[in-house]
């Protein structure tokens, strides 16, 4: 069995070497650099990469959840659309409102 740390030596190795985000490094450097954070260490990159990633695959699954849900309930639905509502709701999961006002002013 191998210990804790070499198993993240082990992970922090793949994303330097092997591993392949699905978002790509210069997408992660913009928004790094947005957020006030520049460096140059790709294991970084594609740590944050791979959160990323996880965050939206966790998203897009409960969006398909609520989605499921409103067909189930008789809302009208295509297979496999998901519309901005279902996408609000998934991510008032975590926090995240993008419900616009009911009015502007």
């Amino acid at each position: 069995s191998m210990s804790q740390p070499d198993n993240v030596n082990e992970l922090l190795s793949f994303l330097e070497e092997e591993y392949v985000a699905a978002i790509p490094d210069p997408l992660i450097d913009m928004y790094l650099k947005r957020a006030g954070l520049v460096t140059t260490d790709v294991k970084v990159k594609r740590l944050i990469a791979l959160a990323a990633q996880k965050f939206i695959h966790d998203v897009a699954q409960s969006a398909m959840h609520h989605s499921k849900r409103n067909k189930e309930e008789g809302k009208e639905r295509q297979e496999g659309i998901l519309t901005q509502a279902d996408l609000a709701l998934a991510l008032q999961e975590y926090g995240i409102n993008i419900q616009k006002p009911e009015y502007y002013v």
